[in-house]
């Protein structure tokens, strides 16, 4: 019998020697939002790094990894009912699921930023206000919520909302010390988050109708500085729901058939399209006017103000409906760093400029700032 098990084992062990050479079964994986290890190169005067370096490039690497981790996710979900799923995700309520190594600890504070780091923000945010109203320019900050702060009731046991949470503790610090404009998209979601769909229960992300929610209170805001703006109202908007099928759910640790909150939300009599002009911007470093650092929209409301918008992912969703509003929208992603950007916002010369932030980044807020001292990470 120990020779059948110790023959096995061998068998198991060539098999994955084997098929790491010839991929006989292998898996593509979508799941991780990260660059995968590459094969290293020996250098044979250096070889300290080498084992090291190899041993991330196998783990990375080795052919039926993935088929493996899906067997794994399913063993603790389905035999053993576990809420976390490979050490990624918490598995709520009625089946939502909450990333845990980027949001969580923001959620529960364990990422947090001392009360210089508010005071800093504010000093940097007035400084970008009164610059841009020495132009003319409007400025308007929106603080973009987790999936944790609206749909907490679906968390499984233990994780609670901490008073250091970044976006809460940005929100009430400004608000008492400061005469910038910030907009809480907490405040606007919690109202409809029992009796509307507002996030995707397989992704960190919002769907459209949770982004048009949130951006109703930004342009109530906005209304009463530019009343050629019009109010955001359902009744102006197709609002289509459909069942959402992610391709990767099942590595989640969730059927792959298992629908979602998809939202399709257009405008009624859409008068806006997307403009391909565009143009790379004077720093090399930062590839404006290229791929999804820059999306430019025009509407034929020519009395409306033009705006410029510094986003993250979460803005994706508004680029069905937002653009309606106003005579020209420009969007653009800095790599999550959310930076004054004068350059940028004496080319495009526009009415208003907004700085869209997920809670999380807030703390990138002082690494590239313009009117205060960087902070380290």
């Amino acid at each position: 019998m120990k020779s059948i098990i110790n023959i096995a084992f061998l068998l198991i062990i060539f098999g994955f020697a084997l098929n790491n050479v010839f991929r006989i079964v292998y898996k593509t994986d979508t799941s991780e939002n990260r660059n995968f290890a590459e094969k290293p190169v020996m250098n044979i005067n250096n070889l300290d790094k080498y084992p090291p370096s190899y041993d991330s490039y196998i783990k990375d690497n080795f052919a039926g990894r993935n088929y493996l981790i899906d067997f794994h996710n399913w063993i603790g979900t389905s035999v053993f009912n576990s809420n976390t799923i490979s050490d990624k995700f918490l598995r709520g309520k009625d089946d939502y699921l909450f990333e845990m190594k980027k949001f969580l600890p923001v959620f529960t504070g364990k990422k947090h930023l001392a009360d210089s780091n508010y005071t800093a923000l504010v000093e940097e945010f007035e400084g970008r206000k009164k610059a841009l109203e020495k132009d003319g320019i409007k400025m308007y900050v929106q603080i973009f919520s987790i999936k944790y702060k609206i749909y907490n009731n679906k968390i499984p046991y233990y994780p609670k909302k901490s008073p250091k949470n970044m976006g809460t503790c940005f929100v009430e610090y400004f608000r008492k010390n400061s005469t910038v404009t910030v907009i809480d998209a907490e405040s606007a979601l919690l109202p409809y988050r029992d009796s509307e769909n507002l996030f995707y229960k397989y992704d960190t992300h919002w769907n459209k109708l949770g982004a048009f929610r949130a951006h109703q209170v930004l342009i109530d805001s906005i209304h009463k500085d530019f009343p050629s703006v019009p109010l955001l109202d359902t009744m102006n908007y197709n609002i289509e729901k459909y069942d959402l099928i992610w391709s990767d759910v099942n590595k989640r640790g969730s059927d792959e058939n298992s629908p979602d909150f998809g939202v399709k939300l257009t405008p009624k009599n859409q008068t806006f399209a997307k403009s391909n002009s565009g143009y790379n911007h004077i720093n090399e470093k930062f590839q404006y006017g290229q791929g999804n650092y820059y999306k430019r929209y025009k509407s034929s409301h020519d009395d409306r103000p033009k705006v410029l918008i510094f986003r993250d992912s979460f803005s994706n969703a508004t680029l069905s409906f937002l653009p309606e509003s106003f005579s020209e929208v420009i969007y653009i992603w800095d790599n999550w760093n959310y930076r004054f950007n004068k350059d940028i916002i004496d080319i495009e010369k526009p009415d208003i400029v907004i700085y869209s932030i997920n809670e999380s980044f807030i703390s990138n807020l002082l690494r590239y700032p313009t009117f205060v001292d960087p902070v380290k990470d």
